[in-house]
């Protein structure tokens, strides 16, 4: 039971460090997010509701 949670442990903080680096290299690309939900562009840092943010192959 011990070796399968040492494993798991591990697993997860491997995984964690992908994800860290892989969104790192993402957020690095993004410029600028414009919100225009409500008929006018907003930050995305100034609005208080949550966002979904697409990209054109996605869309």
């Amino acid at each position: 039971m011990k070796n399968y949670v040492n494993l798991l442990f591990k697993k997860v903080i491997l995984a964690s460090f992908v994800c860290a680096f892989g969104l790192s290299s993402i957020a690095q690309e993004v410029e600028e997010v414009v919100v225009t939900a409500e008929k006018r562009s907003e930050s995305l840092q100034d609005i208080s509701q949550a966002v979904t943010a697409l990209t054109a192959t996605r869309y």
